[in-house]
C-alpha cells in the first residue's frame, strides 16, 4: 500500500462527529460491562459474585 494513501479517517471525513461519539460510547460501555458481576454464586449463608475486571468476590 502506497504510504501517501494512508490517511485518517477524520481527514477523509471531518464532519463525522457521530463516529467520536460511539467510540467513547462503546468504551465507557466496555468497562461498565467488565466490572458488572457475571458469575453468582450462592452457598448455604453466602452469596459471592465474580466479575473479569476485579478477578475476585465483589
Amino acid at each position: 500500500m502506497n504510504p501517501a494513501a494512508k490517511r485518517l479517517l477524520q481527514e477523509l471525513h471531518p464532519k463525522r462527529i457521530d463516529v467520536l461519539i460511539l467510540l467513547v460510547a462503546s468504551i465507557v460501555l466496555l468497562v461498565i460491562g467488565l466490572r458488572l458481576p457475571v458469575l453468582t454464586v450462592h452457598k448455604l449463608w453466602e452469596t459471592n459474585t465474580f466479575s473479569i475486571y476485579s478477578g475476585n468476590p465483589m
